[in-house]
């Protein structure tokens, strides 16, 4: 599977980058009600930030955003609210899920989260250069008036002694 479209199925929840059940099912190729069974039964291995169940209206708000993407509208749902899986869980999950398609596909989902990991560093970073570029101006554009203040006085003083010879 493309990187840039595993990436999209990443999203934002509770604060934690997370994966849907069905789209782990998805690239596992497994179901879904299979993974949700291995969960149950190996539920020790899968502390609450690992993964947690959405709740009823995130689950709602994400339907919504899924409606409007048209690269997410076209999967079906399975009729549960799904669990969200951090990029631990993820992994700790590819434990269970043998075979050597699942291990490669395990690196690519980590290879995902760490993309945006990346992308988070860098857009970070540039918010904080271009807030210290914009302060930076702004002091610059205030500063001339201050530093050309002598210019200017003497600029007058010229004018002045100019009008005073003429008269």
């Amino acid at each position: 599977m493309e990187a840039r479209l595993m990436q999209q199925r990443i999203y934002e929840v509770r604060g934690n980058k997370v994966m849907l059940d069905f789209d782990i099912a998805e690239l596992y190729d497994v179901l879904p009600k299979n993974i949700r069974e291995l969960v149950k039964r190996h539920s020790s291995h899968f502390p609450e930030d690992f993964i947690f169940e959405l709740t009823e209206q995130e689950w709602l708000a994400m339907q919504s955003q899924f409606a409007t993407a048209p690269i997410l509208s076209a999967r079906r749902f399975y009729g549960k609210i799904p669990y969200a899986f951090t990029e631990h869980g993820i992994v700790m999950l590819a434990n269970f899920l043998r075979g050597n398609i699942n291990a490669q596909m395990s690196i690519k989902v980590v290879r995902a989260f760490i993309d945006i990991k990346k992308i988070k560093i860098l857009s970070d970073n540039l918010t904080t250069q271009l807030e210290l570029l914009q302060k930076v101006v702004s002091e610059d554009i205030n500063e001339p008036d201050i530093k050309l203040n002598p210019v200017y006085n003497a600029i007058e003083n010229m004018i002045d002694l100019k009008i005073n010879d003429k008269y």
